[in-house]
């Protein structure tokens, strides 16, 4: 497993068989490198488990990011939001009920990200991190397809 650069700027990968922590430290991918072996679950493996949980997460965020992005952009989201606050006040309750799709969806996606992080810093093991691995289509649901448009199309 590879992990980010260590303090030194070093290349640094992980290994482990279960009672012994391997970390190789290398200056560029090429060039050959120095191994550290720890007891398993030492102070520099928990050190090891916090930067691949970081980097995990750091993925996980980026991903996220891309997915709500793409789903609704933040233009698209501030809409939605200006939308739901006229609905609400000018009593539109149709409009109301067809933006809330989009807030049940948003809650639904936050949900995941806070269970998500959460299943990552309960790890106790740095090997087992990458196999970690996020599915907003399964842990968020279908998008419910709000637009701008369909929300303006309802009067009630």
């Amino acid at each position: 497993m590879s992990l980010p650069n260590d303090a030194y700027g070093r290349l640094v990968s992980f290994l482990t068989d279960g009672t012994t922590d391997t970390y190789i430290a290398k200056t560029s991918p090429s060039m050959g490198g120095s191994s550290y072996n720890f007891p398993a679950g030492t102070a520099q493996g928990t050190a090891y488990l916090t930067m691949a949980q970081k980097e995990n997460l750091r993925q996980f965020s980026n991903a996220a990011t891309t997915f709500l992005n793409l789903a609704y952009s933040q233009d698209k989201r501030i809409e939605i939001l200006m939308l739901m606050i006229q609905a609400q006040r000018a009593g539109l309750t149709a409009r109301a009920t067809y933006l809330a799709q989009y807030f049940t969806f948003h809650k639904a996606f936050l949900v995941y990200e806070a269970t998500y992080a959460a299943s990552v810093n309960a790890i106790t093991i740095a090997a087992n991190v990458p196999t970690t691995t996020w599915n907003f289509t399964t842990g968020v649901g279908a998008d419910p397809g709000v637009t701008v448009a369909g929300a303006l199309a309802i009067t009630t």
